[in-house]
């Protein structure tokens, strides 16, 4: 019958307060009559009890839910993207002018996500590369063709340069060969001409005495 004080002097927390609440009773014909009413008391500090309580409750399901939500994203992630990534920088990273991989990239785990797209454009290049160098290598057979066709004029135009210029010097040989004979021909022809004319008319001149 008599409200006991309070265990301790809490200040604020230690105030007391009170709710009342009515008891009813039902008749036989089932109306509602009051009988009495019953008071309960409390203070601030069972509230925060209760309330700390359910806080501490509330604090340690959320930081399981936290750490069971970034296990999963660790999870997730480096299933679908960690993994693929480091896919991704070993065969980038092993690609060079001269060793442009046997096999196109194809990601592991992977779905039509940006990094598919990114394996794509990767194929792509390493493709137009590969096509690229194909053509090229066509050109410098081509090219090894047509230099080779080249040096091979080259060198029967210099036969041929050289063909000539041994005629050219032997027509030059026999033509002044021809000058020279030409030359002593004449030289000759006139001395002798005159030995002959004078021979003959000694001749004569030694016949003409034999007649005599």
């Amino acid at each position: 019958g008599r409200l006991a004080p309070p265990l301790r002097d809490d200040g604020l927390f230690g105030q007391v307060f009170s709710r009342e609440f009515p008891i009813s009773y039902k008749l036989e014909n089932g109306t509602p009559q009051d009988i009495g009413k019953w008071t309960v008391y409390s203070n601030r500090r069972i509230i925060l009890s209760q309330v700390e309580y359910g806080f501490i409750l509330i604090l340690v399901n959320s930081v399981i839910k936290t750490l069971a939500l970034w296990f999963i994203f660790v999870l997730v992630v480096r299933h679908w993207l960690g993994k693929p990534l480091q896919q991704l920088s070993d065969y980038v990273g092993n690609l060079t002018i001269d060793n442009l991989g046997s096999t196109p990239l194809e990601l592991k785990h992977g779905g039509n996500t940006g990094l598919d797209l990114l394996a794509n454009k990767i194929n792509e290049m390493r493709e137009n590369i590969l096509t690229g160098l194909s053509e090229r290598a066509v050109l410098y057979e081509e090219l090894a063709v047509l230099n080779e066709s080249l040096e091979r004029r080259v060198a029967e135009r210099t036969e041929a340069v050289r063909h000539a210029q041994d005629e050219l010097a032997r027509s030059e040989r026999l033509a002044a060969l021809g000058s020279m004979v030409a030359g002593i021909a004449h030289e000759l022809n006139t001395p002798i001409g005159n030995s002959l004319v004078a021979a003959s008319t000694l001749n004569d001149k030694i016949h003409a005495l034999g007649q005599r």
